[in-house]
This record gives structure tokens, sequence and C-alpha cells, in this order.
């Protein structure tokens, strides 16, 4: 989960490796070029400083990541 700090909103995703996850996620953002528009606009208006990353769930069985 990314989340905005300042309001709680929250962009949810999931990964089986959420270190590299949390890497690619934040270089997107840096550069400009996230593939979330939403999550794009909100990282330029609040600023990096606002977001934290945040593992809310370990799925042991990689079947039932997206459930």
């Amino acid at each position: 989960m990314i989340m905005n700090i300042l309001n709680n909103k929250v962009y949810i995703g999931s990964s089986k490796n959420i270190y590299l996850r949390k890497q690619q996620h934040y270089n997107s953002l840096r550069k400009g070029n996230h593939y979330s528009t939403h999550l794009q606009k909100a990282w330029l208006k609040y600023k990096e400083e606002n977001f934290i990353f945040v593992g809310i769930e370990e799925v042991l069985d990689i079947e039932n990541l997206i459930e």
C-alpha cells in the first residue's frame, strides 16, 4: 500500500517481491511516469515526503495473492 499521510488516501497493489516493487513504484513516480495517473498527480501535488509504503498482508500461497 502507498498511503498519502495527509489525507489517508491509498493505492493498493500486490507483488511477489514488495521490496523490488516499492523501488519500481518510487522510481516511476520520481520520474513522473507512473502508470497510475491518479497516484502520479497526487505524488506531484503532495510531494514524496507525504507518502509511505506499507506492507499490509503477507500471502504465503502465491495463488491467493490477488484475492
